[in-house]
């Protein structure tokens, strides 16, 4: 009997020591998938013809930025807008070589990560909050910590830094989810 609960104080003790281990290898996973999903759709709007990061970019092929991260994987239409806010021509509708990316891009939606989901809209370098030359994309729903990990992963620094580098995002709002913006530069803007 002794044995048994000697034995049982022991499982214990090691669940509880293990438990909070995994929970945080698997947040640590989750921001990860989030950050690789960030940079999969950098990609898939600036690589270069030929970039050893994969297939050429909707930039690159169209020489314009997608109003809309769905336009990455739908072809674009005369009603579509660029992120500039024209709307797409005979030439760019006729020219649409995509998919150009191989992510799961929801029309009007975006895309799932395991922290929140990048909305479809882009933030265009026309608005006020995106810093000059760059675009953004938004992510909504985020926790704290998730925020402060993806910045770090992002941006290298150390503490996170909520104002400053890529990643960017309300470190105090008035509820728990936070909303992240990633910026991307690119070279002649929308």
């Amino acid at each position: 009997m002794i044995a048994v609960v000697v034995t049982l104080a022991l499982i214990a003790a090691i669940a509880a020591v293990g438990v909070p281990v995994l929970a945080g290898h698997q947040q640590m996973q989750d921001v990860t998938e989030a950050r690789e999903i960030l940079q999969s759709l950098e990609y898939s709007i600036t690589n270069s013809f030929g970039s050893a990061n994969g297939a050429t970019g909707f930039w690159s092929a169209r020489n314009n930025i997608p109003g809309r991260l769905s336009q990455l994987v739908i072809p674009i239409t005369s009603s579509d807008r660029k992120c500039s806010g024209s709307t797409y021509n005979g030439g760019d509708i006729g020219h649409w070589s995509g998919p150009y990316s191989g992510l799961y891009i929801a029309f009007r939606v975006g895309v799932q990560t395991p922290i929140g989901t990048i909305r479809d809209t882009v933030l265009p370098v026309s608005n006020p909050k995106v810093p000059s030359g760059d675009m953004g994309f938004v992510m909504d729903s985020v926790t704290a910590d998730d925020a402060r990990l993806l910045d770090l992963l992002v941006d290298g620094t150390s503490p996170p830094d909520s104002a400053n580098g890529r990643l960017v995002y309300d470190a105090s709002p008035t509820w728990p989810a936070r909303r992240v913006v990633y910026y991307l530069s690119v070279e002649s803007g929308c």
